[in-house]
């Protein structure tokens, strides 16, 4: 198995996104304790503020299917919809080998 790197994309309705935001802690409290759970963080567009990545780090991507799908078989993503204006959007990403660092002084 190899680690893999997941993007999901949101974009939600004017208004809507403060709402996840205040709920995004708890969800991600349940993430953090999934088997082959790396690491996540989240990031909100610079010119579009309805819009949001999660970028999660995943020990393979069986382990992110297996938990991506027991949050649809939760209603996550249902619940989730109600606030969104397009589709998300998901990526998993395989490391490609490349790494750039600062120089070391």
């Amino acid at each position: 198995m190899h680690p893999v790197f997941v993007t999901l994309e949101l974009h939600f309705a004017p208004g809507m996104i403060e709402t996840f935001l205040t709920q995004l802690p708890g969800i991600l409290e349940e993430t953090r304790r999934t088997d082959g759970f790396v690491a996540i963080s989240a990031h909100r567009h610079h010119e579009d503020a309805d819009r949001l990545i999660l970028s999660e780090q995943w020990h393979s991507a069986l382990a992110y299917q297996t938990y991506l799908q027991a949050r649809i078989d939760s209603g996550l993503f249902t619940d989730l919809a109600k606030l969104l204006v397009a589709e998300p959007r998901i990526g998993i990403w395989q490391p490609a080998h490349l790494t750039v660092t600062p120089p070391v002084d």
